[in-house]
């Protein structure tokens, strides 16, 4: 691989997968995913609203756009598919 090769593919691994969590950053300051697991299951005091919660929290992990997993391998594919091209 190439040096001009080197350099693009950095910089499309830092504008792909660096920059969101720099902006995030700055747009929200730090923010531990455990806080907002914390802040969201203290509302839970029985077994109805664990129930409740549950079936929420499952539901919302369905939707793709919002699973973070699904978006990273999808953003893995896409990155991997453009070094590809370059080679």
């Amino acid at each position: 691989m190439s040096i001009q090769k080197k350099i693009i593919s950095i910089t499309l691994f830092i504008m792909i997968y660096v920059m969101p969590f720099y902006l995030t950053y700055k747009k929200k300051g730090i923010s531990f995913s455990g806080n907002i697991n914390l802040e969201n299951s203290v509302m839970i005091n029985n077994w109805n609203e664990l129930v409740n919660f549950s079936n929420n929290h499952f539901f919302l992990s369905l939707d793709l756009m919002q699973n973070g997993i699904f978006v990273f391998f999808i953003s893995a594919l896409i990155f991997k598919s453009i070094i590809n091209l370059i080679q």
